[in-house]
């Protein structure tokens, strides 16, 4: 049996990757629902989309498949820049989103552990592995510290529930390698319009010894083209769960080596956020009773809180997670303070000559993270061992790794690259409203995401504060202008970069 399902998933995946070097990558059985059917949950109806013709090129790094620019009218390539336009990770936010004054107890926590602002580097990030067909099927199984009977979530029938699934993936592909405790040996893969993500991944033996086959304690296959958020295999839009601690996929917010591998870095999309797990990320009934966060342990899109939550206790007994940040929470500069001008002043001054750039001038990779922050904000996704850290791709360049200030110029330390936002207050906790100087919504649900998406507004209400990122990923980004430009999007969830 299981070498007739080895046989048939082969069978499937050639087929895949034919329409891949084609040109063709059809994308069928795609929900794509209106704002009436959303409401309706389960009364979805679906359409059949196809994408353009895209040109493939071989990528630099491990024989990763990036799409070259192509003219006019492509669509957006999901392996570079995954999920719908209007997805929570994608969505910029809106003119009318409110933010929390300094005494907010969120935001004053931000502003009070700001000097040990940090990001992943190599060790911590999580790798990106984009196979060809060259590359050999692997079987991927439920091993390691798997509770009893628990299984894979998948959006395939065939393999939903069920302890294996089968994917192409490099010979010599490698999991994130954490130092210390927290082994979370995160491994993706993408093929075609579909990623298997694996937590706490060895291959057999754990000697990486080419054995074509693996095990993990969790994986989750979900297709690109639906929300990163997991609701269930019946919800045929969005993901079916996730590797993440917020409940969904762990490729949203993660910085990409193509947007900042570039003289001109542009980071289209909310960024990943996690929080110490002690003093700063709790459940319900933890942290600041003021707080109008207090009585949840999270909110949309996350659908989960972080274990650590409920299992980090004091020797009496009672929860060490104090802090006032949930799972679901978003962050993001004060748009009123931190202008274009603004950023460009106050930016660390980059230390050495970069990819075309002087010594001396604006950090362009720190101006790229500051309007990331500013337009699309972060979403607390996880929580961990460090304080406020993001989180790029493995793989990334050394000079980028260093500019970025991931490493000091020595190469050998993190630095504290976000200490310049941080430090005066300047990350607020952000909130949304129905309409211009509405009261605030401190906890939004998928019902006001579906109402401001709807209607073609930003996360939080309002206009988008940039347009809804559209193009190929990897194209030279368009005017991101500081004024909200009139913006016209169909009440009709975006599947894709045209309408």
């Amino acid at each position: 049996m299981k070498e007739h399902k080895h046989e048939r998933a082969a069978t499937e995946f050639q087929g895949d990757a034919e329409a891949v070097s084609g040109g063709t990558l059809n994308q069928t059985g795609m929900a794509r629902r209106s704002f009436l059917g959303r409401a309706a949950r389960w009364s979805a109806a679906l359409a059949v989309i196809g994408l353009a013709p895209e040109a493939w090129m071989q990528a630099v790094f491990r024989r990763s498949v990036m799409s070259s620019a192509v003219a006019s009218g492509s669509t957006r390539n999901r392996a570079l820049h995954p999920f719908p336009a209007d997805d929570p990770f994608n969505m910029p936010l809106g003119v009318n989103a409110w933010y929390a004054p300094m005494n907010d107890p969120a935001t004053l926590q931000l502003r009070h552990f700001a000097g040990d602002v940090a990001m992943y580097g190599p060790q911590g990030s999580k790798p990106i592995w984009l196979p060809t067909a060259a590359d050999p099927i692997h079987r991927f199984y439920k091993g390691g510290r798997s509770p009893a009977g628990s299984t894979f979530f998948s959006i395939r029938a065939e393999e939903h529930m069920t302890d294996e699934m089968f994917e192409h993936l490099q010979i010599d592909a490698i999991p994130a390698l954490n130092e210390g405790r927290y082994e979370d040996r995160h491994l993706r893969t993408i093929f075609g319009n579909e990623v298997v993500e694996l937590f706490e991944f060895y291959r057999d033996g754990g000697d990486f010894s080419g054995i074509p086959s693996g095990y993990a304690s969790h994986g989750v296959r979900n297709a690109l083209d639906r929300y990163a958020f997991g609701t269930g295999f019946n919800e045929t839009s969005s993901a079916v769960g996730g590797t993440r601690a917020w409940g969904g996929s762990s490729l949203a917010g993660a910085i990409r080596k193509h947007e900042i591998e570039r003289p001109d870095p542009h980071i289209p999309h909310a960024l990943t956020i996690a929080l110490d797990h002690l003093r700063q990320a709790g459940n319900a009934g933890k942290g600041d009773p003021s707080s109008p966060l207090h009585n949840i342990s999270f909110m949309f899109p996350a659908n989960k809180t972080d274990a650590h939550g409920f299992n980090w206790r004091n020797e009496d007994g009672s929860f060490r997670c104090v802090g006032n940040g949930r799972m679901g929470m978003r962050i993001a500069l004060d748009p009123t303070i931190c202008t274009d001008a603004w950023i460009e002043e106050n930016a660390p001054k980059l230390v050495v000559a970069t990819r075309g750039h002087p010594a001396g001038v604006p950090n362009p990779w720190q101006v790229a993270l500051a309007k990331a922050l500013r337009d699309y904000g972060g979403i607390l996704t996880d929580t961990g061992p460090s304080l406020n850290y993001t989180e790029t791709e493995l793989g990334v360049a050394e000079d980028v790794l260093i500019a970025t200030k991931w490493r000091n110029i020595s190469g050998t330390e993190y630095s504290k690259n976000w200490r310049w936002l941080f430090k005066d207050g300047y990350v607020r906790r952000v909130a949304g409203r129905t309409s211009s100087g509405g009261s605030p919504i401190h906890i939004p649900t998928e019902s006001h995401w579906d109402t401001w998406r709807a209607n073609g507004q930003g996360w939080g209400g309002g206009a988008p504060r940039v347009p809804y990122s559209r193009p190929l990923s990897g194209d030279l980004p368009p005017a991101t202008p500081e004024a909200p430009g009139a913006i016209q999007v169909s009440a009709a969830r975006i599947l894709d970069g045209t309408e």
